[in-house]
């Protein structure tokens, strides 16, 4: 089976409001659903990582 890299970008004021964000009833939900589709971290939340910037268009 081909390993197939997926990526998602939100972006937050501050962490403050990601932990809102993602403490939320429809985020929690979100990430059961797609935990068979994606490396997760043990409370489902995604993996994350870094990426390095290539080039950036204002």
């Amino acid at each position: 089976m081909r390993k197939i890299n997926k990526f998602i970008l939100k972006t937050a004021k501050d962490k403050i409001d990601f932990k809102v964000w993602s403490a939320t009833d429809i985020c929690q939900k979100w990430w059961t659903y797609m935990k068979p589709l994606m490396e997760t971290n043990p409370d489902d939340s995604p993996v994350s990582r870094n990426f390095k910037e290539v080039f950036y268009l204002e």
